[in-house]
């Protein structure tokens, strides 16, 4: 029986299904850029047990750095004004426009405002969004890397408590990024030490990362994710992406 491969979506933003090629082509949203073509998933257990399958759609990566800095200027080129190393601190709604509240003083007055702030920000807290009542149980850790991997293959390789995905972006570059547990965080003490312990009991995984030439001085972390659920609409705010849920 041929198996089948449904579109597959990757935590983190650097895998892409091809779904949305055409329309970023249409709008003129393509990155100039040349972009890993995705066409092969394989999966693994906590032992290294693997399977592989092609993707009936397939996809690309593009790292964030590379993707929003092209969505940076692309946003220029149309006429929009950015606000660079800016903060929001509070938007609320009078007289049936909204206010935006920034942190380096001033308002500014809009007619919609789009929320688009990741998983966990002082703006949800502002907001009193019901999930920053409690801490969440998890953590999201990103790494790029130099490793010996199939460029055409987006991988998601489970161990106890999380899992790790990894796929080729631009150049060179491998995505390595995995959620874990705040638990075994605060158990193990410390990010490597955790590593060691937990993600190292896939075979697959430990060979990764003693064997991959790792990009960055320290991984990016983001501490306190929330799996909760989350309304898409609060305080007349609409919102996007992980800040939906």
């Amino acid at each position: 029986m041929k198996k089948k491969a449904y579109p597959f979506h990757r935590v983190c933003g650097e895998y892409i299904s091809n779904e949305v090629r055409d329309f970023l082509k249409r709008e003129a949203l393509w990155p100039p850029d040349e972009v890993a073509e995705i066409r092969q998933f394989m999966l693994s257990s906590t032992d290294g047990k693997q399977a592989t399958l092609p993707l009936d759609l397939g996809g690309f990566g593009i790292s964030r750095y590379t993707l929003d800095l092209f969505l940076y200027q692309r946003a220029q080129q149309e006429g929009v004004e950015v606000l660079e190393k800016e903060q929001v601190l509070d938007v609320h709604k009078k007289n049936r426009r909204m206010q935006v509240t920034l942190q380096r003083g001033g308002m500014r007055e809009v007619d919609m405002v789009l929320g688009a702030f990741g998983k966990r920000s002082r703006l949800d807290k502002t907001l009193q969004r019901s999930f920053m009542q409690q801490e969440g149980a998890y953590i999201g850790v990103k790494y790029h890397v130099k490793s010996d991997f199939d460029p055409h293959t987006v991988a998601l390789h489970n161990f106890p408590g999380g899992y790790c995905g990894m796929n080729k972006v631009e150049g060179d570059r491998y995505n390595l990024c995995y959620l874990g547990s705040q638990k075994d965080l605060k158990t193990y003490g410390s990010i490597p030490e955790m590593e060691a312990a937990r993600l190292h009991q896939n075979p697959l995984l430990k060979e990764i990362f003693t064997s991959s030439t790792f990009l960055f001085e320290k991984p990016e972390v983001i501490t306190s994710v929330s799996f909760a659920k989350k309304a898409p609409i609060e305080q007349d705010i609409l919102m996007l992406g992980d800040a939906a849920g």
